[in-house]
Formats: C-alpha cells, structure tokens, sequence
C-alpha cells in the first residue's frame, strides 16, 4: 500500500498479507502513518527470500520469451513499469487487441497493481469479440491459495476496463505445468476477504493500544 495524497491504493498484495496475518497488515499500515512509532523495528533480511525473487524474476522472464515465440513479438505488447503512464498504456494496448499484454497496469477503486500477464480469449466484452484473463507466474510446483486471492483481485480489476470478469485465471508454475481456475468457485471468498480488509483500512487507529494481537487467527468467513 502508498498513499496516493489523501487517500491510500492497495494492491493484491496488502489483501494477501491481511489474509495470512492481520497484525502485520496493521504494521504495514502503522508503517506509513506514523513511522516513527516503527523506528527501530528491524526488518528480516532473509537471502533465501532474495534469491527466490531472482528466480521468480527469471522465470517471468522465460515464460514472456516463451509467448512472444509462440504468438510473436509484434502481437506482444510490453507495458512500461511507470504508473504515471502504465494505466493509459494498458488500456490501448487492450483496445488495440494484443494477443498478450505483459505488466499490464490494473486499477479500480482504490486498488492497482501490475498483472504480469494478461492473455486474450475469444468472447463478448466491451473491447468487442474478444476479452483477457490474467495468467500469473509462480516459482512454486503447487498452487497456494493466496495465488487464487491474487487472481481474483486482477480478474475484479480487469472488470472496469472490459466490462466482464473472465471465467478463469491461470497459474505458470515453476515446472512450466498451467493450473487454469474458475474464478466463480473462488470469487465470493475474495469479496469478503476484500470488504474486511476495506473495512479494517477505514477504521484504523494509528496507536498502538489498538494493535491486533500478533497470535489472532484470521477469519474472513470462508
């Protein structure tokens, strides 16, 4: 999450982090409202975490080499990672029909966030007879559920721009195995994980008697 002036943007990633552990979503938050009260707090600095982000980098970079052999370069569009301008650059380059969009820049409400790929289908959607699905890619050889949440926030966002939420969503593993989802299984789940966090945004209190105790267990009504 930043603040964007007054008001705060959210990402796939802050709903995640809520998810697995409320107390550290408040810290995040706790973090840009009053950093002073975090000073002091040292962060982890795990080189095992660094070194499997290399890896993810490298394996998003293998799988875009891979589409842009199989639908070729000039059918590839690339979005600059730039918010000023990622936003316009991601809707023209939906409007103009690429058969992929790689880093497309997804807003809605007050969440955004880079998609790392948007593939197109054929089908109804206000850009005409065709729409995207978000595919993600993950280091991981099994799907974790958070993967799923991270799905369904693109898939909810990419629904303002093309009028439709796709039937599904795709994780590319680390073993290049395609694990395509169902977004209606899924969806009522990620809008309430997303209403309870908006809601815990809205009431924050940036003092630390409120704090969340570190040991709570999240329930988001699943």
């Amino acid at each position: 999450m930043y603040k964007n002036n007054a008001a705060f943007v959210y990402s796939a990633s802050d709903l995640i982090l809520h998810m697995s552990s409320p107390f550290a979503s408040w810290m995040a938050r706790l973090a840009i409202e009053k950093p002073n009260l975090v000073q002091g707090i040292e962060k982890d600095h795990d080189e095992m975490m660094g070194l499997l982000a290399e890896k993810g980098v490298t394996h998003e970079a293998l799988f875009l080499e891979q589409l842009q052999a199989d639908y070729g370069s000039d059918n590839v569009a690339v979005i600059e990672e730039n918010r000023t301008a990622a936003g316009a650059e991601t809707i023209k380059a939906m409007q103009d029909g690429y058969s992929v969009i790689f880093q497309a820049y997804l807003q809605r409400d007050n969440f955004a966030g880079f998609a790392d790929f948007l593939v197109r289908r054929e089908g109804s959607s206000e850009l005409g007879d065709y729409y995207y699905e978000v595919w993600d890619t993950k280091l991981s050889k099994t799907t974790r559920p958070y993967f799923i949440v991270q799905l369904c926030c693109y898939s909810w966002m990419l629904e303002d721009i093309q009028g439709i939420i796709p039937d599904e969503a795709v994780v590319v593993l680390g073993d290049k195995k395609h694990d395509r989802y169902r977004i209606a299984a899924y969806y009522s789940y990620f809008q309430s994980l997303k209403q309870q966090f908006i809601q815990k945004q809205t009431d924050f209190v940036a003092d630390l008697s409120t704090m969340p105790d570190p040991a709570m267990t999240p329930n988001h009504g699943a």
